[in-house]
């Protein structure tokens, strides 16, 4: 009988010492390295490129009477950490908030976009 993990689920997102209700709509990109094929002028592959990419990710927040939009907007340098269901987690010092966008009153949500200065660590 194979043994059965959790995969997903709850998760949980602390930004400077503050954690944020979220309404599980969040999606990732941790970072790292990214290479890009390279080839001659007549289409044959020669080798690659390699850059490091910022992490980043989207949340989706209910607007809870402690949720301010221009905290979130404010958000510059500070430390955070998202737990995942599957105990992994993913730490920055440098996460920055690069817009609030999407403000919903009938869903009461607010989308915000953030990003780090360089990947995201695996804790």
């Amino acid at each position: 009988m194979s043994q059965k993990y959790t995969i997903g689920g709850t998760l949980y997102l602390t930004i400077n010492g503050k954690r944020y209700t979220l309404t599980g709509d969040l999606s990732f990109k941790a970072g790292g390295i990214v290479r890009e094929g390279v080839n001659d002028c007549n289409g044959v592959g020669i080798g690659f490129t390699k850059t490091t990419a910022n992490g980043e990710f989207d949340a989706t927040f209910p607007t809870v009477s402690d949720l301010s939009i221009r905290d979130l907007e404010a958000i510059e340098d500070m430390p955070m950490l998202l737990e995942l269901a599957n105990g992994r987690s993913f730490v920055s010092d440098t996460l920055y908030c690069t817009k609030v966008d999407e403000y919903d009153p009938i869903k009461g949500t607010v989308k915000a976009s953030f990003a780090t200065l360089g990947p995201m660590r695996e804790a």
